[in-house]
């Protein structure tokens, strides 16, 4: 049984990035946040009695920081998508894994595997490849070394959602991933304030249609969440987690025929090899 929701969440959360993608190009990066925030409001609302184990607001409140953290990143993801090409951005931000083995070694005390410690070279080398252009380097003109208008935001997501995985087995270990995982669907009393936020409410009130892929893009996203956390309850962490950790394959191969972006050799060599070291990641 755990194979089929590591499965789940493999395919659901490729998904899920394509649809944001899509999103994020029609409606932009703010439409779709809101309406993943409206979205999920709702399924924790209908998960609550199937779900809601211990409460400590101690340890609430670090999930709700964590919460801010890993909105932040999607903010960016979906600017990534709707700033440059789909591929490159999808595969960078991907590669948190590489930030939140960092925070494991520094923070938790953890070792690496040689499979890991290769993985993890794979993928610096592979960002390298795909998101500088040397020529522009060598030549100090730092302000034209980024390969894509979107790298600088895959970056900033890489790093958001590597804090947040990094951390998040402090309030998951006390709480369980319920109770953490609800902030996420918090953030929108806070920036309601803000015009832009008041705005996209009033457009998706008026014409829902326009939000499919938001809708579909949230439906997946939550729903790959869920399966990974129904996989490593019943079964071991170490079958699930790679399965579902190589989802930006899966995100890449549909990209490539949906959105047909053009890219460089060096970019295409810099994603495979970041693809690779992703998933060697998973299986150590």
């Amino acid at each position: 049984m755990a194979i089929v929701f590591a499965l789940g969440a493999f395919f659901l959360w490729g998904l899920a990035d394509v649809f944001a993608a899509l999103s994020s190009r029609k409606v932009g990066n703010i439409a779709t946040f809101v309406v993943i925030q409206l979205v999920g409001l709702i399924l924790f609302a209908l998960l609550f009695p199937f779900f809601a184990g211990t409460f400590e607001s101690f340890y609430f409140f670090i999930a709700f920081i964590l919460a801010v953290v890993d909105s932040l990143g999607l903010i960016f993801f979906y600017k990534a998508f709707e700033e440059g090409n789909v591929s490159l951005n999808g595969t960078i931000a991907g590669s948190f894994g590489l930030v939140t083995v960092i925070i494991a070694l520094v923070f938790f005390g953890e070792t690496l595997s040689i499979l890991a410690e290769a993985g993890i070279l794979l993928v610096f080398v592979g960002l390298v490849m795909a998101t500088l252009k040397f020529k522009e380097l060598l030549q100090n003109n730092l302000a034209k070394s980024f390969s894509d208008r979107g790298v600088i935001f895959a970056l900033l997501t890489m790093l958001c959602w590597g804090v947040y995985f990094g951390f998040l087995r402090i309030p998951v270990e006390k709480i369980g991933w319920y109770w953490t995982m609800l902030p996420l669907s918090f953030m929108l009393p806070f920036i309601i304030v803000f015009p832009s936020i008041r705005k996209n409410i009033k457009q998706i009130v008026r014409k829902p249609a326009d939000y499919s892929y938001s809708v579909l893009h949230s439906l997946t996203a939550f729903g790959g969440t869920i399966a990974f956390n129904l996989g490593i309850g019943v079964g071991n962490t170490s079958l699930v987690a790679p399965i579902a950790s190589a989802s930006p394959i899966l995100f890449v191969v549909l990209s490539r025929f949906i959105f047909k972006d053009r890219l460089t050799h060096q970019q295409w060599a810099g994603i495979v090899m970041t693809l690779v070291g992703i998933v060697m990641l998973g299986l150590s």
